[in-house]
């Protein structure tokens, strides 16, 4: 199955970002970031492969990788505001875990339809661990002691 992108991309504003390894990639703008993954669903991408968060130092972004089972995939980036994202669930009930990771290993928020905080419980992590490991200033802390 080849999906068209095109009508897709328009309506949320997304811009290409690269064909990394055949995989189409896009960089949505964060307030679209449901709304897009929502529309890629529709389209029939229904399998959320990755949910991912990076600190890039500058800032966080969050990295989705959506196939339809058949051999289509697309990859969706967006920067992570500090006040937060909007969380997936309703779309993919999965990326609960994957958003629970992203927010413990790197500090990214979301937040659910009302406004809340999501995914903020520890479940990988003792609760005595430091917060945030994968944040490059908890990296630079470790190489310092």
């Amino acid at each position: 199955m080849t999906v068209d992108f095109s009508n897709w991309a328009a309506a949320v504003g997304a811009q290409v970002d690269g064909d990394a390894v055949g995989i189409a990639g896009f960089r949505l703008e964060p307030g679209n970031w449901r709304a897009a993954l929502s529309g890629l669903h529709d389209l029939g991408l229904v399998r959320l492969e990755l949910l991912a968060g990076v600190d890039r130092e500058s800032h966080d972004e969050v990295y989705a990788v959506l196939t339809d089972g058949l051999g289509t995939q697309v990859m969706v980036c967006t920067t992570a505001p500090p006040e937060g994202l909007a969380s997936i669930v309703p779309i993919f009930p999965g990326a609960q875990w994957h958003e629970q990771e992203a927010h413990e290993m790197v500090g990214i928020v979301f937040r659910d339809d009302q406004g809340h905080e999501v995914s903020n419980e520890p479940f990988l992590l003792r609760p005595d661990h430091p917060r945030f490991p994968l944040r490059r200033a908890a990296e630079k802390a470790s190489e310092s002691s």
